[in-house]
């Protein structure tokens, strides 16, 4: 999991913005109602390949439904998790427009880039909001 000695030189920038939360895990909760969901950002080291990939764990009773956001992503160094906030969202690629009435997801190199998932009729989607 990704966690704050691995940010490298960002450590500051983000305990700046997210203080002592974690960059590898969020609580959310995508839908305004239960099941809660946690988001988990897992990296593996291959010499100097680093990969890093995103799963949503979803709680449902005593069964957790599992859905993966970043599939092993081949990457220079790890990007953070963290929570969105209701509100509106542009893509840059598409010009989309959402309006979140819930949380969801922020996947982020620091300062660089960065993804929103969020839930819609069902599923999750995707936003580019930076590159």
């Amino acid at each position: 999991m990704v966690t704050t000695p691995e940010l490298g030189e960002d450590q500051a920038l983000w305990t700046r913005y997210h203080g002592r939360q974690c960059p590898g895990l969020v609580r959310i909760n995508l839908t305004g109602t239960a099941p809660e969901s946690y988001a988990v950002a897992l990296i593996r080291q291959t010499g100097v390949l680093l990969q890093e990939r995103v799963e949503l764990l979803t709680l449902m009773g005593t069964t957790v439904s599992r859905t993966t956001l970043e599939s092993d992503s081949d990457l220079s160094g790890p990007w953070v998790i963290f929570r969105a906030k209701p509100g509106r969202y542009t893509d840059i690629e598409t010009g989309k427009r959402v309006v979140l009435q819930h949380e969801g997801i922020i996947f982020e190199k620091m300062e660089a880039a960065d993804r929103l998932y969020y839930r819609a009729n069902g599923r999750i989607n995707e936003l580019t909001l930076s590159d």
